[in-house]
């Protein structure tokens, strides 16, 4: 028995999202940790694990500064997901930030011109932190030795991710049938 304040065919839908999203965030967080990416390649598949695996944090934790209406009409929709899933939100929090650090790269140059007066930036290493000896921030850091991804001062274990995304993945066809069910209908 489905006990949610969302309507069931709109937890439907999001279910399906969450089940491809964290898919692809799966498949390509393995793929980070494999090793062996190029350069060009890796930070290709990091920007892509990290849209998909904050497309997933999204749905269970809506920002609360969302349009108001869509906060008034569906304000248990994270909690409602996350009780189906049987997840816990804060094991995906850390995600959105570093979405964010990704999509808007130009305001944090920004911001690090006007604050980091020596200007020392590193951009996309690859490698233990304590290899690279600087004062100014990281912008998009591998630690491959510790599956960390670092933007800023945002960081995703990428390892612990890979393990809620597959989660979420295996419990996935069972909250569709269970919100199929409710409504008193079989999947496709």
């Amino acid at each position: 028995m489905i006990n949610a304040t969302t309507p069931v065919h709109l937890l439907h839908l999001l279910a399906g999202e969450v089940k491809h999203h964290a898919g692809t965030a799966a498949h390509l967080g393995l793929s980070l940790m494999q090793q062996g990416l190029e350069t060009d390649a890796l930070w290709r598949t990091a920007d892509l694990f990290v849209h998909s695996a904050a497309t997933v944090a999204a749905v269970f934790t809506p920002l609360p500064s969302r349009r108001k209406r869509l906060q008034a009409a569906f304000p248990d929709r994270g909690r409602d997901l996350a009780a189906m899933f049987d997840i816990d939100q804060s094991d995906l929090a850390g995600v959105k930030e570093l979405r964010d650090s990704f999509v808007h790269i130009d305001e944090r140059y920004e911001e690090f011109w006007m604050d980091e007066p020596t200007h020392n930036l590193a951009i996309r290493n690859v490698g233990p932190a304590e290899m690279f000896q600087m004062s100014g921030q990281r912008f998009h850091h591998w630690d491959d030795t510790r599956n960390l991804l670092t933007f800023g001062g945002a960081e995703v274990d990428v390892a612990k991710t890979v393990t809620v995304m597959g989660l979420l993945l295996q419990r996935a066809p069972g909250v569709e049938q269970e919100l199929w069910e409710s409504i008193g209908r079989s999947p496709r």
